[in-house]
């Protein structure tokens, strides 16, 4: 990874439990609050959707 990214790490029902925003390249990225994913944006991609912890992120698998 060269840019930085935003980071949501989800639980089991696909909510926000842990959020990173402009996650800097060649780092390490950890949530031990009960996620099970992880999924990344562009950078700015959370702050724009007003994306928050609680929050429900539903993934299309298409």
């Amino acid at each position: 990874m060269k840019n930085p990214v935003d980071i949501a790490f989800l639980n089991r029902h696909g909510r926000v439990v842990t959020m990173f925003k402009n996650f800097p390249p060649d780092c390490i990225a950890d949530s031990s609050r009960g996620a099970v994913t992880a999924v990344e944006f562009p950078p700015n991609a959370l702050r724009e959707s007003d994306t928050g912890i609680g929050d429900t992120i539903e993934l299309d698998p298409a």
